[in-house]
């Protein structure tokens, strides 16, 4: 397991331990020593009451403050969905039609290429291109859909496609 932030001994904060449970600082006492937060601690930490949550909050805002600063980044997304027709049928999905179904509906290149371009001139910084598992689509489409984005894009953009 990789570990991602460790306070070394120098680094320690100075925390008043009153009123945190004995399980709840055991756990955070060891992370802060370097110790990895195991499943059964993991449990435990998303089980704390409100008491117990203040610390939890507390230590988490101080290794996020260590590790990155108050810089704060974010992505502005866009979803393209260029098809809700589907063929697998899963029981959850409330998204999917059929083909003959009223309100199916299938985007042509054009169609995903000037809702990926309203999504940058709003600011987008990512596009997600998604839909059903349409059983008429070619391989080529799906191809021809990333190839059509990115060549009428002259913005850098982060293109996440086909998430089904």
């Amino acid at each position: 397991m990789t570990k991602l932030f460790s306070f070394k001994d120098e680094n320690k904060t100075n925390i008043n331990w009153n009123n945190c449970s004995n399980t709840v600082r055991s756990i955070l006492e060891g992370y802060l020593a370097g110790k990895e937060i195991s499943v059964q601690d993991g449990i435990e930490l998303f089980s704390a009451g409100p008491t117990d949550e203040k610390f939890i909050c507390d230590i988490a805002n101080q290794i996020r403050k260590k590790k990155t600063g108050d810089v704060v980044s974010f992505v502005v997304n866009r979803n393209i969905n260029f098809t809700n027709i589907c063929y697998m049928g899963c029981k959850f999905c409330n998204f999917s039609k059929r083909i003959e179904d009223k309100g199916a509906e299938w985007l042509t290149l054009e169609q995903i290429v000037e809702r990926a371009k309203e999504a940058y001139s709003r600011g987008a910084t990512e596009i997600c291109v998604q839909g059903g598992l349409h059983p008429k689509l070619s391989a080529n489409f799906y191809r021809d859909i990333l190839l059509s984005v990115k060549k009428r894009n002259s913005r850098p953009t982060y293109t996440r496609i086909f998430s089904v």
